[in-house]
Order: C-alpha cells, then structure tokens, then sequence
C-alpha cells in the first residue's frame, strides 16, 4: 500500500516572487486586485478548516496529530496550532455549514 505524506514549508513574498511569479505575472495575479502581500503574519485560520485539518491529523494516528499539533505554527510564526487550540478549545466544537458536514466531519 502506497504511503501518502504531506508537507508544509514556509515561504516569503520574495521568494515567491524569486521563484515562482515574475513582475508581470505578480501584476496580473494580485496587484491588479491591490494585494501588496501574500504571506501576511496577522491572518488566523478558518476555524471549521482548522477543525477538519486536526481531525484529518488525528486520523493519522498519534504521532501525525502531535505533529501538526505541535510543529504547524499560526501565520505569526511563534503560536502553535496546539497553542492556539487551548486557547480557543471551542474550534473543536465547530460545525461545517451543512454543504461541507459530510467532508467536513472527519
């Protein structure tokens, strides 16, 4: 059976723009909708995604939850999903809107 793994990383407007989007096409994605940024560190996760993420994690078994737990971090860089879970307990109590509830569900 194939194993199927995810990865997160990191990345910064100006590597982005390095790398993958030149001027002329950072012109025609966001600039002719007023975007000066992508990665932006004040945006919090979708709370119902955020829920559907950590049980997708927790499907996984124990150590692919405490992964993202512990080592996904918040657009901040410094708060760990954990982090911001004890804070806001409540996420996990989330319902999808009822289009989503069969994906959303875990």
């Amino acid at each position: 059976m194939p194993c199927h793994q995810v990865i997160c990383a990191r990345n910064t407007d100006a590597a982005y723009r390095a790398m993958r989007c030149p001027p002329d096409e950072w012109a025609r994605r966001w600039a002719v909708h007023g975007i000066s940024r992508v990665w932006r560190d004040d945006v919090l996760p979708c709370r119902v995604y955020l829920r559907h993420c950590v049980l997708a994690a927790r499907s996984l078994g124990p150590e692919a939850e405490d992964s993202f737990l512990n080592d996904t971090y918040l657009a901040d860089r410094r708060t760990t999903i954990g982090e911001y879970l004890r804070l806001h307990p409540d996420i996990m109590d989330e319902q999808p809107p009822l289009a989503l509830v069969e994906r959303y569900n875990g």
